[in-house]
């Protein structure tokens, strides 16, 4: 017995460029001959008789299934690996939000800093002006105090850069991270066009072809 090879798959994931692979429509049914009958002559004979494919061999039949099977479990890997994409891409958006902000913040912080260390240069050429006209003890107080005001200072300064090589570190790890992603993107890409075009392949080769189904059987008992 003749049957027409379709196509069945699960439901996919896949977004709009990449096609799910779906039943293929079936063949219409062919009138029966008492509706046949009461048509007219010229009505029958203007109306062509649809083409025959060839009937698939059971080599191709094999083929031709085993093409569904690996077309859906492609499927099935590529919506697997777009929602591990995806997951990747927002941790990605939020690790950079958060960098943007931590620079942002650094940048206000070295400018304040900056200004501060002109403030406290200029304050020590006043006290060494005001040095030569003080008291002993007088000296001593404006030169303990800015002197505490320096180390203080210091202090903070190397904090602060200590801060700017960790976040050196972390932005070149963000950036490695982002290159990554933006690879295994392209990457998919490429996989999913691959996969349309194995698709396309199958319609083109096994698409409503007729096969036997005595082959069929044939080939689930192993054969």
């Amino acid at each position: 017995m003749k049957r027409f090879l379709l196509l069945f798959s699960a439901a996919l994931m896949l977004s709009s460029h990449v096609l799910a692979q779906t039943a293929a429509p079936k063949p219409a049914l062919k009138a029966s001959a008492n509706k046949a009958a009461s048509k007219p002559a010229s009505s029958a004979a203007a109306e062509p008789a649809p083409p025959k494919t060839p009937v698939l061999t059971r080599e191709e039949l094999r083929a031709c299934k085993g093409q569904v099977v690996a077309n859906d479990a492609e499927a099935k890997a590529i919506n697997a690996a777009r929602a591990a994409l995806d997951v990747e891409r927002d941790e990605v958006k939020k690790t950079d939000e958060v960098l943007r902000l931590v620079i942002k913040e650094r940048n206000a912080t070295m400018a304040a800093m900056t200004q501060e260390r002109a403030d406290l240069s200029k304050a020590g050429e006043a006290m060494n002006v005001k040095l030569k006209e003080a008291k002993k003890e007088e000296g001593e107080a404006m030169v303990a105090e800015y002197n505490a005001k320096a180390v203080d200072f210091t202090a903070r300064a190397d904090a602060f850069n200590q801060a700017g090589a960790s976040l050196k570190t972390q932005a070149a790890a963000h950036g490695e991270r982002v290159e990554k992603y933006n690879r295994s993107k392209n990457e998919l890409t490429v996989r999913a066009d691959a996969y349309n075009r194995n698709i396309e392949a199958w319609k083109t080769s096994c698409a409503d072809r007729r096969y036997d189904e005595a082959d069929e059987i044939a080939i689930k008992n192993g054969k």
